[in-house]
């Protein structure tokens, strides 16, 4: 029982440590479905891509991924990005998308 219960804390502190938290300006990057409707208006500034580091939950990959998106999309000045392909290899996954100037 011991040992389920240290494996179990030692896999969340993993998954855990492997989160990627969002910086001040890509918490202001809106992340829009990639349907022309949404898209209405808004400029294209280029492609981002964001990678995840290799972790247990494709769940956290996914979350790792987009903060990267979100990251790359801020720097190039985007108040919104939108995800056009996502690659999952093993326990890594890739988002591309593209950079937006919508307001």
């Amino acid at each position: 029982m011991r040992k389920k219960v240290l494996v179990a804390l030692v896999a969340l502190t993993v998954v855990a440590g492997c989160s990627t938290p969002l910086t001040e300006r890509a918490a202001r990057v809106r992340v829009i479905p990639h349907d022309p409707t949404a898209m209405v208006g808004c400029k294209t500034l280029g492609s981002v891509a964001g990678r995840s580091q290799p972790v247990l939950l494709e769940s956290a990959a996914r979350a790792e991924a987009l903060a990267h998106l979100r990251d790359a999309a801020a720097r190039m000045d985007a108040d919104s990005v939108t995800v056009v392909n996502t690659v999952v290899n093993e326990s890594v996954v890739t988002l591309h998308g593209v950079a937006l100037k919508c307001f």
